[in-house]
C-alpha cells in the first residue's frame, strides 16, 4: 500500500513536495466501504487496516473490503457507529461503538461486548486498555478478562478523547486544561490551564504534547512547558481541532473541521489542504474526523463525508534532476523518453538525443551511454 512516485524533469533544482502538492488516494463506497463517513482507523499486526464508519466496522486487507454490521446473526457488535478504535497488536481490536466497549478477535472473528454504555475514550499501551468515563480511570486485562479500577480522579475532571499513558505517566485532556498524572499512585501532578475544552492530546516524537481544541484552536507544549497557540488567525484553517498525527519525517497533521493542516518543524511554517472539485486527487473532503501512521508510514485520514484518504509523505518526495551540467548528478539531455526499472531498482532512461543514461537510486547519480562511448553494444545512435 505504497504510493511510489518518481520525477525525473529537465530543471536543476532538489525540493520535497510537501505544502499543496500532496497526491492524495481515495477509498469510498464504490471501492466498498460500508458508508463515507469514516470516524476511526488502525492498523493490526499483520497489516490490516480497520475503518470504523457511522455504518458499520470495515476490514481492509489492501484489496477488498470486509463489512461487520450489528444486524449479522448477533455477532456482538451493538452498535452500527463506530467512533474509535485501537488494538494490543496481539490478536486482538477494541472498539468503541457509542459507549459500549466492543472486543474482536481477529482469529475466532467473534465480538464480545466487555463493557456496555461505560467508556469515553480508550487507549491501549503494550497489553493493557486504558479506559476513561467521566472521570473514572479504568483498565483492562485481557489475561483476566476483567475491568480493573485505577482511579477515581477530581470531580473537574471529565475524560473526553483524550489520554496518553506511558509507563509512568497519563497526560489527559479535559475542559479546565491537560494534566499529567502519575501511574503510582494516580495523583494529579500538576495541571496546564488556560487551554479550554480540550478534544484530542498528541505527544509527538520531541516529546511536545499538541491539545486540540473543541473552538480554540490548537496548543503546543513544549517539554519545558512553553505553550505555543495555534488559530485560524494565524496558522491553521479551522479553530475546531478533531486529531493529531506525526509522520516519519518529524512533521505534524493536523485534522479540523475544515481542512488538513501541515506543520513543518524545521522551518516553523504552515500549510492547508482544502478540497478542490476540479482537482481528482486532491482532499476528499474538508471535515476531517481521523488521521492514522501505518507500519510504512502512510497517513491514513477519515472524512465526514468523502471515506478514506490516504498519502505517504516519503513517496509524495519528487526529487528533480535536470542536465546543462557536467558531472554524475545530471542528465546527459533534458528531453526524456521512456524509462524502466532495472531488477535491481535503478532506472534505465532513454533521451532524445544524450543517449542512455543509468539511474542509480541509492547514490543518486548518472552512468551515461552515447553512441561514441565504448562498451555500449547495440546502440546505434544517441536516441535510443
Amino acid at each position: 500500500m505504497r504510493i511510489n512516485i518518481f520525477c525525473i524533469l529537465i530543471f536543476c533544482c532538489v525540493f520535497f513536495c510537501y505544502g499543496n502538492h500532496i497526491h492524495f488516494k481515495h477509498i469510498n463506497v464504490k471501492d466498498g466501504l460500508s458508508q463515507i463517513t469514516v470516524l476511526s482507523i488502525y492498523q493490526d499486526e499483520v497489516g490490516t487496516l480497520w475503518f470504523g464508519s457511522s455504518e458499520g466496522l470495515n476490514r481492509y486487507n489492501g484489496d477488498k473490503i470486509d463489512i461487520y454490521r450489528p444486524s449479522q446473526n448477533d455477532n456482538g457488535l451493538t452498535h452500527n457507529e463506530i467512533s474509535a478504535i485501537c488494538g494490543d497488536k496481539s490478536g486482538s481490536i477494541y472498539i468503541r461503538s457509542i459507549y459500549d466497549l466492543i472486543k474482536f478477535d481477529i482469529e475466532k472473528e467473534k465480538f464480545t461486548c466487555i463493557l456496555p454504555n461505560a467508556a469515553h475514550t480508550m487507549y491501549c499501551y503494550k497489553d493493557t486498555l486504558w479506559l476513561g468515563y467521566r472521570n473514572e480511570l479504568q483498565y483492562y486485562l485481557k489475561s483476566d478478562g476483567k475491568i480493573h479500577h485505577a482511579a477515581t480522579l477530581d470531580n473537574k475532571f471529565s475524560i473526553g478523547n483524550s489520554l496518553i499513558i506511558d509507563k509512568d505517566y497519563i497526560w489527559m485532556g479535559h475542559k479546565q486544561g491537560v494534566s499529567l498524572i502519575s501511574r503510582k499512585d494516580y495523583k494529579t501532578i500538576k495541571t496546564i490551564t488556560g487551554i479550554s475544552h480540550v478534544s484530542s492530546i498528541y505527544r509527538d516524537s520531541r516529546g511536545n504534547i499538541w491539545a486540540g481544541t473543541v473552538q480554540d484552536g490548537l496548543y503546543r507544549i513544549s517539554p519545558q512547558e512553553e505553550i505555543t497557540h495555534y488559530t485560524d488567525s494565524n496558522r491553521l484553517s479551522n479553530n475546531q481541532i478533531r486529531t493529531v498525527q506525526e509522520d516519519n519525517n518529524g512533521h505534524i497533521w493536523v485534522g479540523t473541521f475544515n481542512g488538513l493542516n501541515h506543520y513543518n518543524p524545521n522551518s516553523d511554517t504552515w500549510s492547508a489542504h482544502l478540497h478542490q472539485d476540479n482537482i481528482d486527487y486532491g482532499l476528499s473532503h474538508n471535515s476531517i474526523n481521523c488521521l492514522y501512521k501505518d507500519l510504512q508510514g502512510t497517513i491514513w485520514i477519515g472524512t465526514y463525508f468523502g471515506g478514506v484518504n490516504y498519502f505517504n509523505p516519503d513517496t509524495n518526495t519528487c526529487r528533480f534532476y535536470g542536465s546543462g551540467a557536467t558531472g554524475n548528478h545530471f542528465l546527459s539531455f533534458p528531453f526524456v523518453g521512456k524509462m524502466v526499472e532495472d531488477r535491481t531498482g535503478n532506472l534505465w532512461i532513454c533521451t532524445e538525443g544524450g543517449g542512455l543514461n543509468l539511474f542509480n537510486r541509492t547514490t543518486r547519480t548518472f552512468e551515461k551511454f552515447s553512441y561514441h562511448a565504448n562498451g555500449l553494444p547495440g546502440t546505434a545512435h544517441n536516441n535510443p
